[in-house]
């Protein structure tokens, strides 16, 4: 019986050019994966539960913005994945993204506060929720449950060091060389790199910053471990994504992908 990868795909942490990459790795959505990507938490939670429910289907990997749980839905073996990012620029991502997605419910709420109160309506520590497989307001205990998920069987990479995230996830899952161009990328970066903004982003998600702690700790210890193999993987990656990651998205336009 195939292992499942489950991908939990937090919003705005990177998640649309890993998935990119993904596809692009392992051929056409429809063979191999399902992406479950609603507004709707709780609908994508009974989703991707129903689709890892099936002893014999086809795809080996579900992704999407759900928690952690429901691999308990599942008759196969399965393994997590995901993808981590620093809490107040993640929020601030989530904000802009917002501002220039006019089908997002929330636009029209956005553009009419207030950045400083809009921030303040962003669900808080979603990270720490997220692994912790909880709905409700994150606590302290549920931040040690998410600690131990990463430092067990959650394979995961931190947007901030994006190439070395990509090789290990590489060794992980198996995939060829991952060159890339991202996407989904904001346009509003300046904006983004607001102090005031930020320091209030910050506050908002005191869990999720000593998640953040924990992660690129252990991820520092992760990679330092491999060695020199490693890092001349990483270093291969970055002196020829620049050529290749283009190519890449270029036929994948072409593609329609």
């Amino acid at each position: 019986m195939t292992t499942v990868t489950i991908f939990l795909h937090i919003p705005k942490t990177g998640g649309s050019t890993l998935h990119a990459i993904h596809m692009r790795l392992r051929g056409p959505a429809g063979e191999h994966t399902r992406v479950v990507d609603t507004p709707d938490i709780r609908h994508n939670i009974a989703t991707a539960a129903d689709l890892l429910r099936a002893p014999d289907a086809p795809y080996d990997t579900v992704w999407g913005h759900f928690h952690y749980g429901v691999h308990t839905a599942s008759v196969r073996p399965h393994r997590y994945a995901t993808l981590l990012r620093d809490p107040a620029q993640r929020v601030l991502s989530e904000y802009f993204h917002v501002l220039r997605d006019a089908d997002h419910p929330a636009h029209e709420r956005y553009h009419r506060l207030p950045p400083e109160e809009a921030i303040a309506q962003i669900t808080p520590d979603v990270q720490t929720k997220i692994l912790a497989g909880v709905l409700d307001p994150a606590t302290p205990a549920d931040l040690e449950t998410a600690k131990q998920r990463l430092a067990g069987e959650v394979a995961f990479g931190l947007l901030e060091r994006f190439d070395e995230s990509l090789v290990l996830l590489r060794r992980t899952f198996g995939w060829g060389m991952p060159f890339y161009r991202r996407r989904n990328v904001g346009r509003n970066r300046p904006r983004q790199s607001d102090p005031a903004l930020l320091a209030l982003a910050a506050e908002r998600n005191p869990l999720d910053r000593a998640l953040l702690a924990f992660a690129a700790e252990l991820f520092a210890e992760r990679t330092a471990a491999l060695g020199w193999a490693f890092r001349r993987e990483v270093a291969l990656l970055r002196a020829v994504n620049p050529v290749v990651g283009r190519a890449a998205a270029l036929r994948d336009r072409l593609s329609g992908g």
